[in-house]
């Protein structure tokens, strides 16, 4: 996973001048601004801390429904 991000954005950086000309033309800019390509982390990190707050959700419902079947952790 990680070669294939990383050629990703190789890829990216390199198509960056080409894709400038292109946001220029179709947005009508003179001067574009320099691209910069990065893996975004915060989608995966979201998700993972969503699934957290599920989990603690449902544990929690859990013990609420049987307060006798639960231990202290």
């Amino acid at each position: 996973m990680k070669t294939r991000l990383k050629r990703a954005i190789k890829a990216l950086q390199e198509a960056s001048g080409f894709i400038r000309s292109l946001l220029g033309k179709a947005m009508r800019l003179r001067i574009v601004p320099e691209l910069t390509f990065f893996y975004d982390n915060s989608l995966v990190e979201g998700m993972r801390m969503s699934n957290l707050v599920t989990s603690v959700v449902k544990h929690d419902e859990e013990r609420r429904v049987n307060p006798d079947d639960s231990k202290e952790d």
